[in-house]
């Protein structure tokens, strides 16, 4: 097993721990704070589905990326890319779910 592919999976495991463990934080305050969500414009029902399932999703491609990458450790085989891909997804469901969140509540920036 590479020094190197090691580091960078494991590397890449913990960003993605991290990252999906502040996204769900981060959502979670946002629907907690939804009060001044005006019914004109926001949907609080959808801002919950897009919150819960980016979670549902981040939790279940970070499960797999880090199945997929032991196992390939495990058998010595080059195991970074999948670990580098997993973090990719995880930050792509991310924006998706944001996205989602944002339509939902029909949020500006003005």
């Amino acid at each position: 097993m590479s020094g190197r592919d090691l580091g960078i999976s494991v590397t890449a495991i913990a960003l993605t721990v991290i990252f999906a463990g502040l996204v769900a934080l981060i959502g979670f305050f946002s629907l907690a704070f939804l009060d001044s969500c005006q019914p004109a414009y926001c949907s609080a029902g959808g801002a919950v589905t897009a919150v819960v399932i980016t979670v549902l999703t981040l939790a279940a491609v970070g499960l797999a990326g880090v199945v997929i990458t032991i196992v390939r450790l495990v058998q010595r085989k080059p195991a970074w890319p999948f670990a580098v891909g997993m973090f990719g997804l995880c930050m792509l469901t991310c924006v998706l779910g944001s996205t989602g969140y944002v339509m939902a509540t029909g949020l500006t920036w003005s």
